[in-house]
């Protein structure tokens, strides 16, 4: 349950909880699971808020908010201060260019996982290989483009 995480991050000294929000597939309709995470991340916000923890979604490869532009009017349907993005900079790779997805996402995004990824692989045959690089030897690293939104 969340509010179990929530209650672990907040004794832990944590700040946040890393969401995966939901699976698209031939059972799980896009709109049906989007609309059931929301309700899922409405419910327990209140709670998060309160406690001081933030709930973020992270981009992963389940087939769900598969654009910049899609993800950041998720989190803000949510209308909480509670609610932001984990963003992966290598998870991101198969969908687009991490540097416009952190323009677009801007302040949304309040932690992220920075790691190398080879160029655009788009396909999820052997993905472990994709991440097996050192840190600025791929093509994807995004770093040039943390906090765009200050400039």
């Amino acid at each position: 349950e969340l509010k179990d995480s929530i209650d672990q991050a907040k004794y832990y000294g944590g700040t946040s909880v890393l969401v995966v929000a939901g699976r698209v597939d031939d059972r799980h309709p896009y709109d049906v699971v989007y609309q059931q995470q929301q309700a899922k991340l409405r419910k327990h916000l209140p709670y998060a808020e309160q406690q001081g923890i933030k709930l973020l979604v992270e981009n992963v490869w389940n087939n769900f908010l598969l654009s910049p532009l899609e993800m950041a009017r998720f989190i803000d349907e949510l209308e909480s201060p509670a609610a932001g993005v984990y963003f992966d900079v290598g998870n991101v790779v198969r969908f687009g260019w991490p540097e416009q997805w952190i323009r677009i996402l801007g302040p949304r995004i309040v932690k992220l996982d920075i790691k190398n990824t080879v160029a655009r692989n788009r396909s999820t045959k052997d993905s472990g290989k994709v991440f097996r690089l050192r840190l600025r030897k791929g093509t994807a690293t995004g770093l040039k483009c943390v906090k765009p939104w200050q400039t």
